[in-house]
C-alpha cells in the first residue's frame, strides 16, 4: 500500500506539471516539451503541421461574465479541440497558455490542418455562451506546415514555431 500510495503522488505531481487544471489538455510546460523533442529528433524528423490558435477577447469575457464562465468556455475548447486532434495519429495538442491552444500533427496536409482548425471553429462558435456573448470572441489561429524534405538540420527547429507565431499575429 506504501508502493501504491507513492506512485499516486507521483501521478499527482506529474498532472500538476504538465496537466491544465480547467481543459485537462497538457500545458504549455508540456506542448513546449514535446514540441521541442519532436522538431530536435534526430532518428524521425518531424513531417506535418504545427497549429496555434487562440481566443481573443477573452479577458474581457472573464470581466463581463466572471471568471467560472471563461473557465468554463475554455474546458468547452478545449473538449472540442481534443476531438479535433484525436483524428490524427500521434497528435500532441494543449491548452498552452491562457486562451492560446496548440497542436503539432504529424504527418497532415495542408487540406487536412485547414479542416480540422475550421471545423473546431465552426464548433466553438455555435457554442451558446460564445454565440450569445456580447464581447465580440473571435477565433484565431495560425498554422506552419513542414513538408517533407525541408531540413531543419539547417534551419533551427525554432523557425517552424516562429512561422506559426507569424501566422497567428497576422490573423489577429
Amino acid at each position: 500500500s506504501l508502493f501504491d500510495e507513492q506512485v499516486a503522488q507521483i501521478e499527482q505531481v506529474r498532472n500538476q506539471a504538465y496537466i491544465d487544471a480547467i481543459t485537462g489538455l497538457g500545458n504549455g510546460r508540456f506542448f513546449n516539451a514535446q514540441l521541442q523533442s519532436r522538431l530536435e529528433s534526430l532518428e524521425e524528423p518531424f513531417v506535418g503541421a504545427l497549429v496555434k490558435l487562440e481566443i481573443a477577447d477573452m479577458g474581457a469575457y472573464n470581466q463581463r461574465y466572471g471568471h467560472d464562465a471563461g473557465n468554463w468556455l475554455l474546458k468547452q475548447a478545449g473538449k472540442l479541440w481534443r476531438q479535433q486532434m484525436d483524428s490524427v495519429e500521434n497528435a500532441v495538442f494543449a491548452r498552452v497558455a491562457g486562451a492560446r491552444f496548440g497542436a503539432l500533427l504529424p504527418h497532415v496536409e495542408c487540406e487536412q490542418v485547414g479542416r480540422l482548425v475550421a471545423d473546431f471553429m465552426a464548433e466553438l462558435k455555435a457554442l451558446e455562451p460564445f454565440a450569445q456573448s456580447q464581447v465580440s470572441l473571435d477565433v484565431f489561429a495560425g498554422i506552419a506546415l513542414c513538408a517533407v524534405g525541408r531540413d531543419l538540420q539547417s534551419e533551427p527547429p525554432k523557425t517552424l514555431e516562429t512561422e506559426a507565431d507569424n501566422a497567428l499575429q497576422k490573423a489577429l
